[in-house]
């Protein structure tokens, strides 16, 4: 059960005149009342425009009662669907019921083979990267298989000569120039005559991010692979090259692991169960959507006083792109010499909540997870956005975004280092992502696929609040603060970093922080952040790993009353740097967590929100009557090594890298 403090419930409030229910056994013909309550949230939504034709006018509450909600499109909210400046629209949870709205749908007909492999058939046109089981994600097939070293790049070949690239069905028509070749030698004898090479996608840790790219063709006697195409030119500190860690993924030949699942080209979806599971008892479900949620106004008419409570937003995708990921920081990506062509909503990836030209809206105490991009992005246009007192995990890139990737003052999209594209009118001065709080979340196990990403990123943003919340099990940096590879004017200030507990950051990569910065930001204050072990990975590869890692244009900081420890690499480093005002920290060499204690800020969740660790204990029960705990976060357990721990069914499972597997 979740306990919601009651003064939450008081400050989150209003005195609701109307209030409507909502029931997984309902109908959106019904007229929503608590004897006859509507069936979905698209249908809440729908019926309440109907409702109120001429804009909501009075304080409205939709109560979910228990169950799990699935979202067959977006939720898309505009300007008719929120309050105004003196009235409130809320979604929220009944006391005590777990509501998920998931954006995934039921994958059934399953049969039992041999050696616990379970198969089924699903539509040639539903396409999914992530399966879960009871909640559990399973591990996409790979070699090797999750909880074993990877192997290394044998030798690296590119090309970079310009040639025409000619889009296909549904590709991006901005690609037009690609490389001739780009050409990975693999271990001796690993390549095999595998059924669909096309699909199997090899990902090679970078410096400070990942590459993600599909296999092109096969060269067995020459233990080579050539990467599909168009490929990007990209900075020379970061890039794939011989001895860079690697591994395979998404091949019925590397399926020999419980947990593991692939989907094939015609359909076939197979999956290796663990121990206990039974796929004709147990829910397993797919995602279907990319964008789970939107609130998006204008700019003359912004989306208001809309708010979520206690509710959980679950299970979006993100397709690879014809051209794959060749990432960088923060979740982005390099394109080379497609910059100019390219439109500026393609230059960043979706998140599960999109939040455009919105105020005063709200998402409090409850879940965010399992979103193939970002979990939650506030863009343009988003005033005094809450997001408070959520578990925020198991994110494929960032866990929380805020900031836009245009600076209005230049009109530049910033691309890799001082890479730029000119966009004009995409955002104004006044519409830079201000005012918003981002509070009491424990954010974990993010960056699963693109390990490049942060756990709460701020891009082009001002006069923001980041405060008491848990950042750990990533394997890049923890906080980003900053879009600007120089000290040039740009909208990047004002904002405050405060009491974070951030730990057990860059637990793969190299060349990051606890908190990593970019750019001059003036009145930018990093304040009693506490931040421990930092470690540098034996594959990692570039510049050491700090607690504070201040990079190119940093300056107009003040930095105060900060503790690092257990962070080999130092407390902080700066490349390229301004000034940047440092009072009261402790940043002794070689601090150890035990002497740190004795004097370390309050940092994490406050006592109040300390409900958040205890998301969520069991899945509905409205679907079927099975009772399957999910998982569940064990507090004070921490794999050094690759993350959180949590307990599924009596036995210890870690949400490593890329994906959560049961220890024996």
């Amino acid at each position: 059960m979740k306990f919601f403090p009651l003064f939450l419930l008081l400050n989150t409030a209003w005195i609701f005149s109307a209030t409507y229910f909502v029931s997984p056994k309902g109908s959106d013909s019904a007229p929503g009342t608590k004897e006859s309550p509507w069936a979905s949230p698209e249908g809440a939504k729908k019926n309440l425009r109907t409702l109120w034709p001429q804009g909501i006018k009075e304080n409205v509450e939709v109560l979910f009662e228990e169950g799990i909600y699935v979202c067959n499109t977006s939720l898309d909210f505009d300007y008719r669907d929120g309050g105004s400046s003196t009235v409130s629209v809320t979604y929220k949870s009944q006391p005590d019921a777990q509501v998920i709205f998931t954006g995934a749908d039921f994958v059934t007909g399953w049969k039992k083979g041999v050696n616990n492999l379970w198969t089924t058939k699903v539509a040639l046109n539903w396409k999914f990267r992530q399966l879960f089981v009871e909640g559990v994600p399973g591990v996409r097939a790979r070699h090797p298989n999750l909880n074993e070293p990877w192997l290394m790049v044998r030798s690296m070949q590119n090309d970079f000569n310009q040639v025409s690239w000619t889009a296909g069905p549904g590709e991006p028509n901005w690609i037009y120039t690609t490389s001739k070749t780009s050409t990975v030698g693999l271990p001796r004898g690993l390549i095999k005559d595998w059924k669909h090479p096309e699909a199997i996608e090899i990902v090679v840790r970078k410096s400070w991010s990942n590459t993600r790219k599909r296999i092109g063709s096969l060269k067995i006697a020459d233990d080579q692979i050539e990467l599909a195409k168009p490929h990007a030119q990209t900075s020379s500190y970061n890039v794939m090259k011989a001895g860079r860690p690697f591994y395979l993924e998404n091949a019925l030949e590397f399926l020999d692991s419980p947990g593991e699942w692939y989907l094939s080209p015609e359909g076939d979806l197979s999956y290796w169960a663990r121990s206990g599971e039974d796929l004709n008892v147990n829910r397993v479900l797919a995602p279907r959507l990319i964008t789970l949620a939107q609130l998006k106004g204008t700019a003359v008419k912004p989306v208001q006083n809309l708010h979520f409570f206690g509710i959980r937003f679950a299970h979006c995708d993100l397709p690879l792109p014809v051209f794959g990921h060749d990432g960088r920081q923060g979740f982005q990506f390099y394109i080379g010499s497609w910059l100019d062509e390219a439109p500026i909503n393609e230059l960043r990836k979706s998140a599960g909540i999109e939040v455009e030209f919105a105020e005063n809206c709200s998402f409090q105490s409850g879940v965010i997870e399992w979103m193939g991009g970002t979990g939650i992005a506030l863009g343009r246009g988003s005033k005094n956005i809450r997001i408070v007192g959520n578990l925020v995990q198991g994110m494929g890139g960032n866990g929380i975004e805020v900031g836009s990737l245009v600076d209005p003052i230049s009109d530049e999209y910033f691309g890799a280092s001082n890479t730029r594209k000119k966009v004009t009118g995409y955002i104004t001065k006044d519409q830079i992502p201000s005012g918003n709080q981002v509070e009491n979340n424990k954010v974990i196990d993010c960056a699963r696929d693109y390990m490049g990403a942060c756990g709460i990123v701020l891009f082009f943003a001002e006069n923001n609040t980041v405060r008491y919340n848990e950042i750990s099990g990533l394997p890049y940096s923890g906080i980003s603060v900053g879009w600007r590879w120089n000290s040039g004017n740009q909208s990047s200030k004002n904002n405050l970093i405060s009491n974070n507990l951030i730990h057990h950051v860059m637990t793969y990569l190299a060349d990051g922080g606890g908190i990593y910065t970019l750019g001059n930001q003036p009145g930018t204050i990093f304040r009693e952040n506490f931040i421990h072990n930092i470690p540098y990975h034996k594959d990692a590869y570039g510049s050491g790993n700090q607690g504070f890692f201040f990079d190119e244009g940093s300056s107009g900081f003040l930095v105060e009353s900060n503790v690092v420890a257990e962070s080999p690499g130092g407390a902080y480093r700066t490349n390229v740097a301004g000034t940047i005002e440092m009072k009261n920290n402790m940043f002794t060499k070689g601090l150890t967590l035990q002497e740190a204690e004795k004097s370390k800020p309050t940092s994490g969740l406050q006592s109040s929100y300390l409900f958040v660790t205890k998301w969520p204990e069991n899945w509905p029960q409205s679907k079927t009557s099975s009772t399957i705990v999910l998982r569940q976060p064990s507090v004070n357990t921490m794999d050094k090594r690759i993350g959180q721990g949590y307990t599924i069914n009596g036995k210890r499972v870690f949400s490593a890298r890329h994906r959560a597997q049961v220890i024996k």
